[in-house]
């Protein structure tokens, strides 16, 4: 892989503001026109502080590097299978050694562009978390199975969390090009269901950030949707649980969801969910409402 050098931020500052009109890039004449404005030539940090916020300013939707063009970033409509961890402790795992398969997990894809005549190179991606909930499935003394945690591209732990990957990304002249992240807990897979806001980042080598997106990820079970929750709350009420409460412990998921909905977005130039949260909503209304 060729990894494409990143110019001086200083150097390529001063000559933004020196360089005659006629030898000024685009950029370059916009870099100076804000310097201007901000009352003279700057040197040294304050250039390469002016030279970040020119970046942003010019084009949001940059990435770490540049050269490159943020196109989407979104969830795959097509899972993939994430290995499970070997070196969890054995108290992850059960007798059942269907426990240690692979799970399908739907990975995050970002989607690049390089439009100069040169290759492109993406240094590293950043996630971060800020915090997680966890949704009940409702039903009176369930503790949760445990299974093995999965080998995600990044996997959090203490919230809030943040993590870079060491990976480059090249992107060939003149293309576009795609890869995909997966983010998961680094902990046991269970009946319970985990919802964590998170951000992602494009980062150069230099440690300078692109905010690319922000969304709602979410840990949930390909079994899990309207009927399965109806299922266990008929199961709930033929146990003698009073049918207000698991009405009311439905109600309560609801509103952990529509708050980790509501405080989303946050600066990134997408904003993205799991695909299931839909149907999870459809879920928990469906239990909320039963039997009225």
């Amino acid at each position: 892989m060729r990894v494409s050098g990143f110019r001086d931020a200083a150097t390529k500052g001063a000559e933004a503001l020196t360089a005659p009109e006629d030898q000024r890039s685009p950029w370059e004449n916009a870099f100076r026109r804000i310097t201007l404005l901000m009352g003279g030539l700057l040197t040294g940090g304050a250039v390469l502080a002016m030279i970040v916020s020119a970046l942003r300013t010019v084009t949001p939707a940059a990435s770490a590097d540049e050269a490159l063009e943020l196109i989407e970033v979104e969830y795959a409509d097509v899972p993939i299978e994430v290995e499970a961890d070997p070196e969890a402790p054995e108290e992850y795992f059960e007798l059942d050694e269907t426990d240690s398969r692979p799970e399908m997990v739907l990975p995050i894809e970002v989607t690049l562009r390089n439009n100069t005549d040169n290759s492109a190179v993406l240094t590293a991606v950043r996630v971060e978390v800020e915090y997680s909930v966890m949704l009940s499935p409702c039903e009176e003394g369930v503790g949760g199975t445990f299974s093995t945690p999965l080998l995600h591209d990044f996997r959090f732990e203490d919230l809030p969390w943040a993590d870079s990957s060491d990976r480059e990304f090249e992107v060939e002249p003149r293309d576009a090009d795609q890869f995909s992240i997966t983010i998961g807990p680094d902990g046991v897979q269970g009946l319970f269901i985990e919802l964590w806001r998170f951000s992602v980042f494009g980062e150069s080598k230099d440690q300078r950030l692109a905010h690319w997106a922000d969304g709602v990820g979410a840990e949930i079970s390909l079994g899990l949707n309207r009927e399965s929750l109806l299922e266990l709350a008929q199961h709930e009420v033929d146990k003698g649980v009073p049918i207000e409460e698991v009405r009311a412990c439905a109600e309560d998921q609801l509103v952990k969801i529509r708050s980790i909905r509501q405080n989303g977005k946050t600066g990134g130039d997408f904003y993205i969910e799991h695909p299931g949260l839909d149907g999870l909503v459809e879920a928990y209304e469906g239990m909320a409402s039963y039997g009225l």
